[in-house]
């Protein structure tokens, strides 16, 4: 054999080797990783729907199915359709083909700074403070301390309802501060003597006050300001978000 030859066939065997190591050494190929569905709810809504997934993680032990993703109504309602096996969970109403099934009825709560020693108000009474007909709370047999309104952000569902359910029509003082999430409402309306706010649920912190509405507390049977959730989708679901879905129905109160 001439030299010439040999000297390719040994270099073809070397390429050929180190190919073949370089091979083997690379990591094998990974299937593309599967999506995980949404449940979509407002900043508002997040107080009442993780402590849902958390109780179910410590009941049933299994992984929680979906990731939580807090989001503005109508960004949600974008969003979902891209995302299979996704949920919103939203006052109503849902695009009219979709999935819906209603959840539970939570209790709009009306916040005032510990100090106010007002208790009970009519739901008039909440028109003229949050549109600021009644500048002091002296008017009302509380405090002579101005009035200070704090609202969700304008798209909010429990600002909607609020403005359907108790301004009516009568529009907001234009001077409210605004509060992007819950935790923003319960830092406004603990800073100020004057304020006055709003959130969903009953979980308030012992530095502020809950209002009564007609006599009624936000956690006896009749108290007025409600708000529906439901859980509505593009498809009905299935799987893991389907089985936590039941898991809430089953242990939630529809009022």
């Amino acid at each position: 054999m001439s030299g010439s030859r040999q000297r390719f066939l040994a270099r073809a065997a070397w390429i050929w080797l180190t190919a073949a190591g370089v091979a083997a050494c690379a990591a094998p190929p990974t299937a593309t990783p599967r999506a995980v569905p949404r449940v979509y709810t407002s900043p508002y809504a997040v107080p009442i729907v993780r402590p849902w997934a958390e109780k179910y993680l410590a009941e049933t032990g299994a992984p929680l199915p979906f990731d939580l993703d807090p989001r503005p109504r109508s960004a949600a309602l974008d969003l979902a359709p891209t995302h299979p096996g996704s949920l919103l969970i939203f006052d109503g109403p849902p695009p009219s083909d979709w999935f819906v099934t209603p959840l539970d009825a939570v209790p709009v709560v009306i916040l005032v700074h510990a100090d106010n020693p007002l208790r009970d108000l009519a739901p008039s009474d909440l028109t003229n403070l949050f549109a600021r007909r009644t500048a002091r709370w002296g008017t009302l047999g509380g405090s002579d301390v101005e009035v200070q309104p704090i609202l969700p952000l304008p798209g909010e569902p429990v600002r909607d309802w609020f403005e359907d359910a108790v301004m009516r029509g009568t529009p907001v003082w234009p001077g409210a501060w605004l509060a992007p999430t819950p935790e923003a409402m319960l830092t406004l309306v603990a800073s100020d003597p004057g304020a006055v706010g709003f959130l969903l649920g009953t979980d308030v912190p012992a530095d502020l006050t809950t209002i009564r509405v007609q006599g009624l507390s936000p956690t006896e049977v009749g108290y007025p300001f409600q708000l529906q959730l439901l859980a509505f989708a593009p498809q009905e679901p299935t799987g893991g978000v389907r089985e936590w879905l039941g898991w809430v129905q089953a242990r939630v109160t529809t009022r």
